[in-house]
């Protein structure tokens, strides 16, 4: 499993949270359901033959909560459950089987909280969480 499994994992979790109307496994052109989560790799390490016919990837995945700013207090109060309920949902599954098999360790979950910008003029209120994940894939 790779890390795009691991983001389709992810973005399966994140939609079934209290309050999320969609989860994007892809980046999309628009975001026109709010609260939406958006989920992509941000870095990662990629190791040959270790061991030999395998390769360890260690790889960060943003997952960004997107809320509709309008009345700041009523976005703060839709946004501030997500910094435990998303983490809480992730570690759950991980231990009930390794996000559905496609990571072999969670390591971290570290998020920022505030504004996120999305295109060239949208400013929303979210969380950006990452997560660092270790997976090892055979090599073909």
């Amino acid at each position: 499993m790779g890390v795009a499994e691991a983001i389709t994992r992810l973005a399966a979790l994140e939609a079934v949270l209290s309050g999320v109307k969609r989860a994007h496994d892809e980046t999309p052109e628009s975001l026109a359901e709010m609260p939406a989560f958006i989920n992509y790799p941000r870095r990662g390490t990629i190791t040959p033959g270790d061991p030999p016919g395998q390769i360890k990837g260690l790889h960060t995945i943003v997952s960004e909560l997107h809320i509709a700013r309008g009345i700041l207090p009523e976005a703060e109060s839709v946004a501030r459950p997500f910094i435990s309920s998303f983490p809480i949902k992730v570690a759950d599954d991980f231990n009930d089987g390794k996000l559905n098999g496609t990571v072999d360790a969670l390591l971290e979950i570290r998020y920022e909280y505030g504004q996120l910008p999305w295109g060239e003029k949208e400013i929303h209120m979210g969380i950006r969480f990452e997560t660092d994940v270790k997976l090892k894939e055979d090599i073909a």
